[in-house]
């Protein structure tokens, strides 16, 4: 899960995994940031595959 600074960025893993999805948790933020989660950066693809995730 791409997860930044969105209103559930806490809620969304506890939810996904209650109903049984393996998530992994990518660049959380410590405050708000406006993002095109369609329009990933060369970095965050870079971030997502060394840990083994297609990005």
């Amino acid at each position: 899960m791409y997860q930044h600074s969105s209103a559930g960025a806490n809620l969304y893993p506890a939810i996904f995994s209650a109903l049984g999805a393996k998530v992994t948790c990518l660049a959380p933020a410590k405050r708000f940031v406006a993002i095109d989660t369609e329009a990933l950066s060369a970095a965050d693809r870079a971030h997502a595959k060394a840990r083994g995730y297609r990005a």
